[in-house]
């Protein structure tokens, strides 16, 4: 297997990184990674990951819920209910930021199908990208919409897109500075990229510190916060414009978090609700962060 090891931070090429928490993957492997913290701009990475054609097996956990449509259990069950009314707030959100009611969108890792599914109901033209073959195959079954491999975004035209979106994506991508700039590229001068990911500094990550779900290594590349994400969109001509919590969040990734250090789910749903007032009450300790850029 090969692995990746960075010297320097890749966002802004800082020499100035150092081990921040040791962690490990509670999900597959039981393998133990580093994640190491850029002093500059706070970019986290997972050391020596494994590269983009090793890490495929690293996502046969069930705790890996994007690519399941099941509705067994209580987990998932709940998991579903929160979905469909995190489906409508996209969908406002994306109306809102864009000013359009109808338009052009890319959904980046569109797993299942749900969310280019909810916009394409609203008059939306939808494109959705999707690595896992499978599931790809079943948005397209499910949904009838379009739904390519990663390789088809080269072949899309400039400036087409009047939003893109990745909910809970960009920390996987290998390629992270070449991704950025090929959404930036693809979208419409007064175009809106739209991007939901983990905040290592949110309040339950303090709290179960290496049991934290949010790591998520070593599937989890890249670890932001708030200064990270703005310098790295900064460097592709974005501005931050908005940036909004996810206020379910807390109660998935603190769920998951008590199984890993083998604690009970009482535990978790009340540390679920402590996290998520945190966030209420300040932005930068929310679970997880969507941040709205625009062109600059």
């Amino acid at each position: 297997m090969s692995t990746v090891h960075l010297s320097n931070c890749p966002v802004c090429g800082s020499s100035s990184v150092e081990t921040y928490i040791l962690g490990k993957d509670f999900s597959v492997s039981k393998e133990e990674y580093s994640v190491v913290r850029c002093n500059d701009c706070h970019l986290a990475f997972t050391q020596n990951a494994p590269d983009k054609d090793s890490i495929g097996p690293y996502y046969k956990s069930e705790d890996y819920v994007s690519h399941s449509d099941t509705k067994k259990g209580l987990f998932f069950k709940a998991y579903h209910a929160v979905r469909s009314i995190m489906l409508k707030r996209k969908a406002r959100l994306i109306q809102k930021s864009t000013g359009k009611t109808t338009g052009k969108i890319l959904d980046v890792g569109c797993g299942t199908g749900y969310f280019p599914n909810t916009m394409k109901e609203k008059g939306w033209e939808v494109l959705g990208i999707e690595q896992d073959d499978e599931t790809r195959k079943y948005a397209i079954e499910k949904f009838q919409f379009q739904a390519e491999a990663p390789e088809a975004l080269a072949k899309l035209e400039a400036g087409s897109f009047d939003c893109i979106t990745l909910w809970h994506v960009l920390e996987h991508l290998h390629e992270l500075n070449t991704s950025v700039e090929q959404y930036q590229k693809l979208l419409k001068p007064d175009g809106v990229l739209i991007v939901a990911v983990p905040n290592y500094e949110c309040f339950e990550a303090q709290l179960y510190e290496k049991y934290w779900a949010g790591w998520d290594i070593p599937i989890h590349l890249w670890h932001f916060s708030i200064k990270s994400m703005k310098t790295l969109m900064n460097q592709h001509g974005f501005n931050v414009t908005k940036i909004k919590g996810m206020p379910f969040d807390p109660f998935y990734i603190s769920l998951i978090s008590e199984k890993y250090r083998k604690g009970n789910a009482v535990r978790g749903l009340f540390f679920g609700f402590i996290s998520m007032l945190a966030g209420l009450l300040k932005k930068s300790k929310s679970s997880s962060l969507i941040y709205v850029m625009k062109n600059k």
